[in-house]
């Protein structure tokens, strides 16, 4: 690989990585213009523009609040880069808005394994369990409450 063309291979794989796509993407297509018999540069271009394109297809149908199809492409994007903080992210707050925190705290776990001081993981991670522990409050409540009801009515 031309060194020229590695500066830009390894600036993609770095803006993909911190959720900069349109720029990954850029860098990448320069690394392949410099380059362009380079197989690794061309596998990267691909790579990069799949997953901006999964990342952009799931923006559009969060924005349309088709969280569950949302999840899906952000999986997608996931599929081809498991190691993308970004897609996580984005995805716990699909799980969050149908309502299953738990899989919001797992992909926010995800996002900060990968990312440990990433602000809106830690931020969306902390709403989900403040919502599981405010169903499980409820939850102790009602059993309670039943018990209470049932003691009384034996009584």
């Amino acid at each position: 690989m031309l060194s020229e063309a590695y500066v830009y291979f390894v600036r993609a794989q770095i803006e993909k990585a911190l959720g900069r796509f349109e720029n990954a993407v850029k860098a990448a297509e320069k690394a392949s213009q410099m380059d362009p018999r380079n197989v690794e540069v061309a596998v990267l271009v691909n790579n990069v523009r799949m997953v901006a394109r999964a990342r952009v297809r799931g923006n559009d149908l969060f924005k349309s609040e088709r969280f569950t199809e949302a999840c899906s492409a952000y999986g997608d994007g996931l599929r081809l880069d498991p190691s993308n903080s970004v897609l996580y992210c984005n995805r716990a707050a699909c799980w969050f808005k149908l309502g299953q925190w738990e899989r919001s705290i797992e992909d926010s776990n995800h996002a900060l394994k990968i990312q440990p001081n990433y602000t809106k993981a830690l931020l969306r991670r902390a709403a989900s369990n403040s919502k599981v522990k405010y169903m499980q409050g409820r939850y102790v409540c009602c059993s309670l409450s039943l018990s209470l009801s049932l003691s009384l009515i034996r009584s």
